[in-house]
């Protein structure tokens, strides 16, 4: 069953050919979804969609999301370019199937107010 995912992202430690510190987001690896080759759709708050597979982590714990240049425009519009902070980033499960919403942890914590607030 899908549901809200919580990710980590982390610095690739090289640049690609424009010069941008290459980053990804590790993601928990459970028993059932994400496992390393399970496809996800995410929709940025512009609403870009990036479609994208999981991927084998140095970290056995976790899967990484996709390719790191598929979501550099993603992290250029949210983080400095060449400084890669350690932040959460945060998966909202839309409801169909592998789609998710991604937001920043500055995003996720204004939309967790805007939901607190709604009756």
């Amino acid at each position: 069953m899908d549901k809200d995912i919580r990710g980590t992202i982390t610095d690739e430690r090289n640049k690609d050919k424009e010069e941008w510190q290459r980053r990804s987001i590790g993601v928990p690896k459970t028993e059932s979804y994400p496992q390393p080759g399970d496809d996800i759709t995410v929709i940025d708050t512009d609403g870009n969609k990036y479609y994208l597979k999981f991927t084998k982590s140095r970290n056995r714990k976790n899967v990484c999301l996709g390719q790191p240049s598929i979501l550099k425009n993603w992290h250029i519009n949210h983080y400095p370019r060449n400084v890669v902070e350690a932040d959460d980033v945060y998966f909202a499960f839309t409801g169909r199937d592998h789609e998710y919403k991604i937001y920043t942890s500055k995003e996720w914590a204004r939309e967790s107010r805007k939901a607190q607030k709604q009756p």
